[in-house]
């Protein structure tokens, strides 16, 4: 019948989204994002795409950040050394601009 998930609105709050996508993450379930038709604040998201959070971590300062890996197997930005390997990380308060809503399994 499929997999029990819930679509919701991604929290203003870094530290609940941490909690709850970490949670969700260690527990083995997914987590996915899907980004709004225009991208902005230079993050380096493709729009009207969906994404897979594949880890979320605090820095130092508490900033929390996320690496998302792109469903096409490929970044489409030369954000970092391996433009190639679909992963994209950026800090929380960056993704939250850009994306419509987030998918979790139950």
């Amino acid at each position: 019948a499929g997999v029990a998930a819930t679509t919701i609105s991604l929290p203003a709050d870094q530290n609940n989204f941490y909690t709850m996508a970490t949670g969700k993450l260690n527990a083995g379930k997914a987590v996915d994002i899907g980004t709004y038709v225009s991208i902005g604040n230079g993050a380096p998201l493709l729009g009207n795409h969906s994404y897979s959070i594949t880890n979320v971590w605090k820095d130092g300062s508490g900033t929390v950040w996320v690496t998302l890996r792109n469903t096409w197997g490929f970044d489409g930005f030369s954000q970092d050394s391996n433009p190639s390997d679909g992963l994209v990380t950026m800090s929380y308060a960056t993704l939250v601009t850009d994306v419509a809503f987030a998918t979790v399994m139950s």
